[in-house]
């Protein structure tokens, strides 16, 4: 469980002729930052913790920051076609 999994996972291609990436598969993304948060809070429970417990607390941060920025891209996306829409 690391970045690099995550970076793996998220491939990214060319949006038409605009200079800007998206990401190839957002749904396995999603449900990979879904899986490591899940897995993450299991390890943050754990007795067996404490060896681990900075990386555990930074890795659980990263993650957290992660999916409040999904949230705010798709709030985002839903404001713009609503605004589209009424426009």
């Amino acid at each position: 469980m690391s970045i690099v999994e995550l970076a793996l996972c998220c491939q990214v291609k060319p949006y038409k002729e605009t200079g800007t990436f998206i990401i190839k598969s957002p749904e396995e993304a999603s449900q990979l930052l879904d899986d490591h948060i899940v897995m993450t809070q299991t390890m943050s429970f754990s007795p067996y913790k404490k060896p681990f417990e900075e990386r555990i607390s930074g890795w659980e941060g990263k993650l957290n920051m992660t999916q409040v920025i999904r949230f705010i891209v798709k709030f985002l996306i839903i404001q713009m076609t609503v605004n589209a829409q009424y426009s």
